[in-house]
């Protein structure tokens, strides 16, 4: 039947009408779109700050307070830890009278223990000055202190900002900038190993000549004016953006394997474990730890149980092969073992278990968990 003239015309009317609401539409959204693409970069560099907290001696205590007068909701809501003295070393002291450890909800808590009620994805470190003065081993507890922090919160992410200079005059006992500059190098080097972030406020603060630059030092010392602390805000807001976007020069994420591991014990239930050291695996299973940039062996404390977690990180990629037989042998090795101890449903499990890599790591995971487990180490290791 065809339509009359009358019906074509309000036909048409009506179709020029939706044709029209659609180019509205369009025009609506790429309006939206364009104001979106100019506030998503702050949007998101405010939702990260939220999921952060920055650990510190005195000299991040003036950040806080910077951040706490600032006029910017995103710096306001920036988390501390931080006490005047912290150090590295006595962070990992026992609560006492004589501890020093920052405050949370109006009690001294050791900072993994406060971090892990506050909840945070990243943890920023600022700590070494107050090291100095105490011995040259700062990196060893620096590595422990991070450990306790993914211990407690598995998936942290953690970042280690650069020690700041002292002013040239100021400069007395091992706090000078020479120490300062070797105790850096040593942070970036155990920041690359874990697959740390690492923030460099030491060059932009400089004077060009290895100290701290005048107009930046409050004191006469160490400590910091308003002047520098917006040298912070800015550093620190480039080094989000760069996180955010995972253009963080170019550098690929690679998590330390203890981390992984903690990561895996949070999430699967396993047996009592103990954690193997490099004698172990050298006299035992014939790897060479020296070819091991770090690495987890937990075996089950429980000699009639296969539980096993190997985790490796090669130094050289060229080695993930030979390691990979390696760990296959560990396996097999477990699996003889289970036959001797005549438990066949534990000999089952390590005669099943496989080795994995992914770049520079190899892993193996006997449990009957196994593949909870893998799923859990493929995240971390896919994690940005």
């Amino acid at each position: 039947m065809k339509r009359s003239g009358k019906d074509g015309n309000v036909m048409k009317k009506k179709k020029w009408a939706v044709l029209g609401a659609l180019v509205a539409a369009g025009v609506l959204v790429v309006i939206l779109a364009v104001r979106l693409a100019g506030i998503t970069e702050a949007q998101k560099a405010e939702a990260y700050l939220k999921n952060c907290i920055m650990v510190g001696d005195s000299v991040t205590v003036g950040f806080q307070n910077y951040c706490a007068k600032s006029d910017q909701d995103m710096w306001k809501q920036l988390r501390f830890l931080a006490s005047v003295s912290l150090s590295a070393h006595n962070a990992l002291w026992p609560v006492s009278e004589k501890s020093i450890h920052p405050l949370y909800q109006g009690e001294q808590r050791p900072v993994w223990e406060s971090i892990s009620m506050m909840g945070a994805k990243d943890v920023f470190i600022s700590l070494g000055l107050n090291d100095l003065n105490i011995a040259d081993d700062t990196c060893v507890y620096y590595q422990e202190l991070a450990d306790k922090i993914q211990t407690w919160s598995p998936g942290t992410r953690i970042h280690v900002i650069s020690v700041t200079y002292v002013l040239k005059e100021g400069e007395k006992n091992e706090v000078r900038n020479v120490n300062i500059q070797e105790l850096n190098e040593k942070l970036k080097v155990l920041a690359d190993r874990n697959g740390w972030g690492f923030l460099d406020l030491a060059s932009p603060l400089s004077d060009g000549e290895g100290g701290l630059r005048e107009e930046y030092c409050s004191d006469g010392y160490v400590h910091q004016t308003a002047q520098a602390y917006e040298v912070w805000e800015e550093v620190l807001y480039a080094y989000i953006k760069e996180q955010i976007t995972g253009n963080s020069r170019g550098k690929t994420r690679e998590p330390a394997p203890e981390a992984i591991y903690q990561a895996v014990r949070a999430a699967v239930e396993l047996p009592p474990m103990t954690e193997k050291d490099d004698a172990f695996i050298r006299d035992y299973y014939g790897i060479d730890p020296d070819l091991l940039d770090s690495y987890v062996l937990a075996l089950a404390e429980d000699p009639v149980l296969a539980e096993t977690i190997f985790i490796m990180r090669a130094k050289d990629p060229k080695d993930v092969e030979a390691l990979a037989d390696a760990a296959g042998a560990v396996g097999k090795q477990k699996a003889a073992e289970m036959r001797n101890y005549e438990v066949p449903e534990q000999y089952q499990i390590a005669a099943e278990s496989g080795v994995r890599t992914k770049g520079r790591y190899v892993y193996l995971v006997i449990s009957q968990a196994a593949e909870d487990a893998e799923e859990i180490i493929e995240e971390e290791l896919e994690r940005p």
